[in-house]
């Protein structure tokens, strides 16, 4: 009689994303000092190292002065996946810690916590708490103001520089200067040239106050192209060597545009779309795959919108046999 080595289900099955907490960047967020009335927030990145798909089924938080979001709610192999958290600092003073708890239901059922803390300083005031530009046209540009109540008894206190960022360009000016407040106004610039998708920065503002010199303001929005795809990229999760699928995909564009032409020299594909002046356009994507593997190719669809730049649009599938 001998003895057969028996393996474990968990050593036949491909590596999968256990121990999510190891696969952030980072857990734990510090905001420091803030001013009350602001609103912050912090990117956590997860990248995904296994050989699955991964997947958040919620986010939520210990506190209501943090407000997370799972900025992406699925991520590949390879993939990033983000939770982005807004410290809201308008409904306290003083120190502040919370706990963010992540669920994910692929490819296994875990919990992961996120760590935040900060201080909302009581001396300064931020109104509005961050600047929202809104959804704003690429290439028009915008402007916002807020205004900074400095009450901490120092009659010198003063703005002294505004360090540059990358699409915002922000400017002060003093309103009033009285015993117990000093007020400034603010004034944030979206420069037209700021590329299409999320804006978010953080404007340091400098100060001489010797004991926390840098007061954080936060800008966010959207910059809208002048022609989106709907959905933004065509995704196929699975489908077979030979089988024949059908996609459509939609093209809105602020005005009337012509398509052009399609690059879309993909063997296996074929790209048809619709004719004439028309604000509302329809790609329609046949694809029969030959061969097995990541299918990962990119269109180039050229408009009378843009005579330079041609809209890129991304198709992924697995294809199996």
């Amino acid at each position: 009689m001998f003895s057969v080595p028996i393996l474990t289900a968990a050593l036949l099955l491909p590596p999968v994303a256990a121990g999510m907490e190891r696969q952030f960047e980072t857990t734990e967020k510090d905001f420091g000092s803030v001013p009350h009335g602001s609103i912050s927030s912090f990117d956590f990145v997860m990248k995904n190292n296994s050989d699955s798909r991964v997947r958040v089924s919620g986010v939520r938080s210990s506190c209501k002065c943090a407000e997370p979001e799972a900025l992406t709610s699925t991520a590949d192999p390879g993939d990033d996946l983000v939770v982005r958290v807004k410290y809201n600092a308008t409904t306290f003073t003083g120190p502040r810690s919370m706990s963010i708890y992540v669920t994910f239901s692929e490819p296994v059922h875990e919990t992961v916590t996120l760590r935040v803390k900060g201080y909302s300083r009581s001396d300064v005031t931020i109104t509005p708490g961050s600047i929202d530009f809104g959804v704003v046209s690429q290439g028009n540009g915008a402007t916002k103001k807020a205004t900074i109540d400095y009450t901490g008894g120092d009659s010198n206190w003063q703005i002294e520089e505004i360090l540059p960022a990358s699409h915002v360009t922000v400017t002060s000016r003093e309103l009033d200067r009285q015993l117990g407040r000093i007020r400034y106004e603010v004034t944030a610039t979206l420069g037209k040239n700021a590329p299409a998708g999320t804006l978010s920065e953080i404007v340091q503002i400098r100060t001489n106050d010797p004991k926390s010199s840098l007061v954080q303001l936060h800008v966010d929005g959207i910059v809208k192209a002048p022609l989106m795809a709907s959905p933004s990229e065509l995704d196929i999760p699975k489908i077979v060597v030979g089988q024949k699928v059908k996609r459509k995909v939609l093209l809105r564009g602020d005005k009337p545009f012509t398509i052009k032409w399609v690059d879309g020299d993909i063997e296996g594909m074929n790209v048809m779309c619709t004719e004439g002046q028309r604000k509302v356009h329809i790609l329609q994507v046949e694809f029969e795959p030959k061969a097995e593997g990541k299918f990962d190719r990119t269109l180039e669809v050229m408009t009378d919108l843009n005579s330079e730049n041609a809209l890129p649009y991304r198709i992924v599938a697995n294809v199996e046999k």
